[in-house]
């Protein structure tokens, strides 16, 4: 029992709402710069990031009057203000989803309610261009300019446009950025993909042997690769409430089926393979946009799936780590079986919206 205790501290921390990434992309020309957002409205009021609170669906925007429209704009700049510091902050806020009529607004693959926010400021003159994500719901800020991708932290200050450089000022960042897309797929497991998380650690428990984990570790790998590549390119659903069921329905399946150790067989390697392709459908929720926007598809996925298959081995190496100092057989079973029990609770609480 002090084992189950004792695993409840390490993996509570992961039951927080899954990191929220917002995407920008920054172009920088004669007239100035442009940092086009795509705006989750979730973000916006006091319900921001609460887990509890449902996402709201693209079409929610057409529902809105001219007047909530109107508080709507108001209420994600204010948001935006308060989550970035840009310096200088002589720039200008406009929202082009409203240039349109009717309305358009963004329709990502991953579904929800967005607007697209455009800065736009002149070039800055004898200082660098700044921008600094600051504690709110939205930890972590995706910078896309031209084949680069900058992930940019709370507490950290990137340069969009470094001192002195004006026009042209990212130049340099049109090669393919493979650590760019390596850091996006890795933070997506760690520290985002809490449930991804529990997925490898019942691979680990079935059998306490590095083998056996690797070869799953890496069948899991490739059978999301085949559904993120499809679903970036619109041939496969990108998430969505029932994949998300079935993939709580996938930590419960590998924790129950590891509480009796065995070796490793062809249908385990079967039922990672089948999971692999549904999680890939969840992983393109939220890597599909880096992915459409790189002019070199095959390179970034490779890359982005490196950086979430070295986050599994880290993971499974942590796993490992911990049964080299305790003794194996009992805790081993308690793990598998609160991993099960995890995966039934998300399971229902995707079902019915808990």
């Amino acid at each position: 029992m002090r084992f189950f205790f004792f695993f409840f501290l390490i993996l509570e921390p992961l039951f927080g709402h899954a990191v929220k990434q917002t995407y920008a992309k920054f172009t920088n020309d004669e007239d100035g710069w442009t940092l086009l957002i795509t705006h989750d409205i979730g973000l916006n009021g006091e319900d921001a990031g609460d887990p509890d609170v449902p996402q709201k669906p693209r079409d929610y925007l057409f529902t809105l009057s001219p007047e909530e429209h109107a508080e709507l704009r108001e209420q994600s700049q204010e948001t935006l203000r308060r989550a970035l510091k840009i310096q200088p902050s002589n720039y200008k806020v406009s929202f082009p989803d409203y240039d349109q009529t009717p309305f358009d607004f963004p329709d990502l693959r991953i579904g929800g309610a967005y607007l697209h926010v455009k800065l736009q400021g002149p070039h800055p003159k004898d200082q660098a261009l700044t921008l600094e994500p600051l504690p709110g719901p939205c930890p972590l800020y995706v910078i896309h300019e031209g084949e680069t991708f900058q992930n940019v932290k709370v507490g950290e200050k990137y340069a969009l446009i470094p001192t002195g450089q004006g026009v042209g000022g990212g130049e340099g960042r049109t090669s393919f950025d493979f650590s760019g897309f390596l850091t996006v797929g890795f933070l997506h497991v760690l520290p985002a993909g809490w449930d991804h998380v529990l997925f490898i650690v019942g691979l680990c428990l079935l059998q306490l042997k590095l083998r056996p984990v690797l070869w799953q570790s890496l069948v899991f790998t490739v059978a999301h690769s085949i559904t993120l590549a499809l679903a970036a390119h619109g041939v496969l659903p990108a998430g969505g409430k029932w994949v998300e069921v079935i993939i709580a329905a996938s930590i419960a399946a590998v924790g129950f089926s590891s509480m009796k150790e065995a070796p490793l067989n062809p249908w385990r390697i079967v039922l990672v393979f089948g999971f692999g392709l549904i999680h890939g459908m969840g992983f393109a929720g939220a890597l599909a946009e880096p992915l459409q926007e790189s002019s070199q598809f095959l390179p970034a996925l490779a890359s982005m799936n490196l950086g979430v298959e070295l986050a599994q081995v880290i993971v499974v190496f942590l796993v490992f780590g911990v049964f080299a100092v305790i003794s194996r057989d009992r805790p081993r079973r308690y793990l598998a079986l609160f991993v099960g029990l995890i995966g039934v609770f998300l399971t229902l609480s995707r079902i019915f919206e808990w």
